[in-house]
């Protein structure tokens, strides 16, 4: 028997002596010479893994593999839900940079039509402007729609994985904190949707009494139509921001469920 064999020999005996926490050997080599020991004995120590029942009669016992490849699962899981927080993160604020830039355009483009629809001979041009708003409106609606969708595919995966990482004493305490959190932000979200909704109602009904006042004059159909334009492209931007705040209610909504 050579010096190696005996020194793992040994390195094992000394592991069957311990509990299984313990029962790793780490094989280096230095100088063409061979070292086993419990310990990693260098950067360049191989780790042997050394059956269960040769170690160990319980067989309820995990052996350490096992246990540290879980604790490494659960660690992965750890890490991707935190970049998942990330990406989230970044896809809220596009779509409030979408958000944004859809009420500044729209904004521009309403006072243009405004001066047109004033101008004796603009009721054409304001009607184009108007539609102009609902093309703006569609286009920044695909836009958040394409966030959104990312959204709830990272939503989905975050689930997914919380379902699976073990659960602590924590647990209770943490469900209660966030329900009130879903709390807040649902009833932010609620009070977002009726701020949109009267603000909607009342530009309509400022165009209406514009429509109603047009109804006398039957000389100008143009500007029957601009108004007509106009009230669509209004509704449609509403419609987007409304819905924008609807989807994260409904997300919210799931998670307090959930909870």
């Amino acid at each position: 028997m050579n010096n190696n064999v005996i020194q793992l020999v040994i390195v094992i005996t000394g592991v069957l002596a311990s509990s299984i926490a313990n029962a790793a050997i780490y094989k280096c080599e230095h100088d063409g010479t061979v070292e086993f020991s419990q310990q990693p004995c260098g950067f360049d120590a191989k780790l042997i893994v050394i059956e269960d029942h040769q170690l160990q009669t319980n067989p309820n016992s995990v052996p350490k593999p096992v246990a540290l490849a879980k604790q490494n699962d659960e660690l992965d899981r750890y890490i991707r839900l935190k970049q998942i927080a990330v990406k989230k993160a970044e896809h809220f604020d596009k779509i409030d940079t979408y958000t944004a830039r859809l009420n500044s355009e729209i904004a521009a483009l309403n006072n243009q039509a405004d001066e047109y629809f004033r101008s004796s001979f603009g009721a054409k041009k304001a009607a184009a402007v108007a539609e102009q708003m609902t093309a703006v409106s569609e286009r920044y609606n695909l836009l958040i729609d394409n966030e959104q969708r990312n959204i709830d595919r990272l939503n989905a995966e975050q689930a997914s994985l919380e379902s699976t990482l073990s659960k602590t004493e924590n647990t209770e305490i943490y469900s209660y904190i966030r329900s009130e959190q879903i709390k807040r932000k649902m009833t932010e979200h609620k009070n977002k949707i009726d701020s949109y909704y009267d603000e909607l109602n009342q530009q309509i009904a400022k165009l209406q009494q514009q429509a109603d006042k047009q109804a006398i004059n039957l000389s100008n159909v143009n500007k029957d139509y601009a108004l007509s334009a106009k009230m669509s492209a209004v509704t449609k931007k509403y419609n987007t921001l409304i819905a924008v705040e609807q989807r994260q209610l409904d997300r919210l909504s799931n998670e307090l469920v959930k909870l």
